[in-house]
């Protein structure tokens, strides 16, 4: 069909072109959709532990509610029968400035840790023998199993740190490939890396003898890390250079590029890629 549009202010001031279907349909472009799905990004997430029970000083006595005095350093504790293993931990970790000495809940017991020798000293049954000094550890007390990405990794009594670390990352990295993260060991402390861009989530194992308190046996805590870049990096995308900044988390990284006027729009897969 010839359609014809009037151009101008006169009469036969037109334009006339041949169309063969000027329905909806017809006058409907076509586009294309371009989708670029990357691999891991560069980011790496690091969960570095405190001090674990490895290489320090520490006690784990059986906690039986009794009214008495725990005496750490000299400094006395008044403990109540009362009291259950929360509220003792309190009070002994009240005077950590003093005595130096940290409690924790190792299960159902009760972990003294200190960074040098201490003494320490119970006055009833089930506080603490009598008065010793405690001696310095240099392998896992107890067994502990950890979850690490949710795979559930158990390490044996009298594990060195170095052996916990090899333990993490399994025979021939098997665990590693399954967790994603691989663990060092140094100046005391473990850490625990990903270099596929994924988070490391740390929980306690679901044994109920080897997983409660397990990961404070290691110094590590529960909860998630999530990944980072590593140094400042920059991306080009149709022209627009798009920044961004060392410890830029993978939500960052999708805000900046969907902030951008790059005609692009960026996702996160469920795994942090």
């Amino acid at each position: 069909d010839n359609v014809g549009f009037q151009i101008g202010a006169n009469a036969n001031e037109t334009i006339s072109f041949g169309m063969t279907d000027i329905s909806a349909t017809g006058l409907k472009g076509s586009y294309g959709e371009a989708k670029a799905a990357g691999a891991a990004t560069d980011l790496a997430a690091t969960a570095v532990g405190g001090e674990a029970e490895i290489g320090q000083f520490s006690t784990v006595n059986a906690f039986t509610p009794t009214d008495g005095t725990l005496t750490l350093n000299g400094t006395s504790i008044a403990l109540l029968a009362a009291d259950t293993l929360a509220q003792s931990i309190t009070k002994i970790n009240d005077q950590s400035a003093v005595t130096g000495v940290k409690a924790q809940a190792v299960g159902a017991t009760l972990q003294l840790t200190s960074a040098s020798s201490f003494t320490a000293a119970g006055s009833a049954a089930g506080i603490l023998p009598a008065a010793a000094v405690v001696a310095k550890t240099t392998t896992t007390n107890s067994a502990a199993q950890i979850s690490i990405n949710g795979t559930e990794i158990t390490i044996a009594a009298g594990r060195t740190l170095a052996q916990v670390a090899a333990d993490i990352n399994g025979t021939a990295g098997a665990n590693t490939t399954l967790t994603g993260v691989t663990a060092t060991a140094a100046d005391g402390r473990l850490t625990l890396t990903s270099a596929d861009g994924k988070a490391i989530k740390l929980d306690n194992g679901s044994n109920t003898t080897d997983g409660p308190g397990a990961l404070a046996k290691l110094g590590l805590q529960a909860g998630t890390s999530q990944a980072k870049l590593t140094t400042d990096t920059s991306v080009v995308l149709n022209g627009v250079e798009v920044k961004f900044k060392k410890g830029d988390t993978a939500d960052a990284i999708v805000s900046s590029i969907n902030s951008a006027s790059t005609g692009v729009t960026a996702s996160k897969n469920a795994d942090n890629t």
